[in-house]
């Protein structure tokens, strides 16, 4: 018998790009710090990371430079929990989205009380329309409840070709099975499908506390939280081995269209200034140059002396030169208002 030896390398882990994603700044939800989130993320591999805190951008910061030190692509994105049950995760492919996003985070926190939020259906048709969104539905496998046929045709209505249906694999039971009725689902109302973390964890080892912060949200002993506590500690960052085993590859590649999509960074933002800090139709460094030439003489009359002339006409070149105006612009309405209150 001739034994052959199989000397061919083993087939690299798919590429991956995690779109679901808590840090601890979704508090007593996740304990996992946002820098060590994407430093593991680019350990592993992956693609890109998205943080989607709930109705919140607080961690995105602190991802965004540690991002910039692991040249890993960041995706900005939130989870939200509509009033009625249904859960998204929305993300900002532009810096329009991002906006949308901003707006959206700030009504709903308006709407309650401190440390919460309600966003209403309605406000998925309010100027999301840069947004993609992944939504998660419930099981509805050996349940009473029929599959959300309208709520898809509502979806699709509000996102079109924006919009992904997501699911966790948890290795829990029946996960099988609510993965074969969800594809039937998505392909009865044209939808495709990616595989979502739902990430609280950097580690398997943070799954003690983990179950610490779930106590203190549930206000309860640990012993006492029962199914508020997560079975198993599936829900950090896995290696890509590990989900080729457990998600279809047509949706560990979904992941990867949507994240090229997602091409906004916070290195585009800068700060925007009121409007009404500038009539119309000036500039802010012609609005800046009447007001000052305006102070000094009223400060030194008609006879102003060269050295100050020099020095206002130095001081003027360089703001412009930075692009600055603004900011002085708005120093000034702050001291004019103060002023006209007798402050």
């Amino acid at each position: 018998m001739i034994t052959v030896y199989d000397y061919s390398m083993p087939a690299a882990p798919p590429r991956y790009a995690e779109l679901h994603a808590l840090s601890a700044f979704s508090f007593r939800r996740s304990v996992a710090q946002p820098g060590d989130l994407v430093k593991q993320a680019a350990e592993l591999g992956y693609t890109a990371v998205a943080i989607t805190d709930e109705c919140s951008m607080a961690g995105v910061v602190r991802a965004y430079e540690a991002a910039r030190e692991c040249r890993l692509k960041l995706i900005i994105g939130t989870e939200i929990h509509l009033v009625g049950g249904l859960h998204l995760i929305l993300l900002a492919p532009s810096q329009t989205a991002y906006s949308q996003l901003c707006r959206l985070i700030t009504r709903a926190r308006r709407r309650a009380t401190k440390g919460h939020y309600r966003v209403e259906p309605a406000d998925l048709k309010d100027n999301l329309d840069a947004v993609l969104a992944i939504w998660k539905p419930e099981p509805w496998t050996d349940s009473a409840a029929d599959p959300p046929h309208a709520l898809a045709d509502e979806l699709k209505a509000c996102f079109g070709p924006r919009l992904r249906l997501g699911a966790t694999r948890r290795l829990q039971p029946g996960e099988r099975l609510w993965f074969r009725d969800l594809e039937r689902f998505a392909s009865h109302h044209d939808l495709r499908c990616l595989a979502c973390g739902d990430v609280r964890m950097v580690r398997r080892e943070q799954r003690a506390l983990l179950d610490v912060m779930t106590a203190l949200r549930e206000s309860k002993p640990i012993p006492e939280c029962g199914l508020a506590l997560k079975a198993n500690g599936e829900c950090h960052l896995r290696p890509r081995a590990t989900l080729e085993r457990i998600y279809p590859q047509a949706w560990l590649e979904e992941t990867l269209d949507l994240a090229e999509q997602c091409r906004f960074s916070l290195s585009e933002l800068n700060y925007r200034y009121p409007r009404e800090l500038v009539p119309a139709p000036l500039t802010p460094a012609q609005h800046l140059r009447q007001l000052t030439l305006a102070g000094m003489r009223e400060r030194y009359g008609e006879q102003v002396p060269d050295q100050v002339r020099k020095l206002i006409a130095h001081e003027l070149k360089l703001i412009e030169e930075m692009g600055v105006e603004a900011f002085f612009l708005t120093v000034h309405d702050a001291v004019r208002f103060a002023r006209s209150r007798g402050i």
